[in-house]
């Protein structure tokens, strides 16, 4: 969802719900768990963030290509974070 680039020139659009609504209907099918969290963090008062990745992949092979991607994909992961982060930290 958020491309190989990582962060530098990530479009912040893209962490705006109507856009991902729009984009991936399907979207909140991976949402259960994060609502709840959500919903804790924003009663507490708490800032939170949840990163989620999902494959649609059914190809014969797609559990070795996870197993291949996953450390490239979750430094990417880590980079939105932090940027997210860094972001939040100087506003």
């Amino acid at each position: 969802m958020f491309g190989a680039s990582g962060v530098q020139g990530l479009p912040w659009e893209l962490l705006d719900i109507g856009h991902l609504s729009a984009r991936y209907p399907s979207w909140g099918a991976y949402l259960g768990e994060g609502a709840v969290v959500g919903q804790v963090c924003h009663l507490n008062g708490t800032r939170f963030l949840i990163v989620r990745a999902a494959s649609d992949s059914v190809a014969e092979n797609s559990l070795k290509e996870f197993k291949q991607s996953f450390a490239e994909n979750a430094a990417h992961a880590a980079k939105v974070v932090h940027g997210v982060l860094e972001r939040a930290r100087r506003s």
